[in-house]
């Protein structure tokens, strides 16, 4: 498989290439899972208490830039990030 590293403190996106465009689909890597297997491994090891850690699978972008500017959207539905 392939590693990818995140260092927080933000969102992490699987981009085809190194870009900060968020409102162009055409920019975002769109895992095609059907009929495969995806697995995360998280490393947890030498994070302090109160760490919170999320991981979503979501159709980006979203046509509103949202307070983020990330054209950001998932099932919560938090005020202010464009989708709600």
């Amino acid at each position: 498989g392939k590693t990818v590293e995140y260092r927080p403190p933000y969102r992490f996106y699987l981009m085809k290439k190194p870009t900060t465009d968020y409102s162009n689909a055409d920019n975002f890597y769109k895992v095609q899972l059907p009929g495969k297997t995806f697995t995360v491994d998280i490393d947890l090891n030498g994070v302090s208490c109160g760490c919170n850690l999320n991981f979503y699978l979501v159709d980006m972008p979203v046509a509103d830039a949202g307070k983020d500017r990330d054209h950001y959207c998932d099932a919560q539905c938090f005020d202010g990030l464009g989708c709600c």
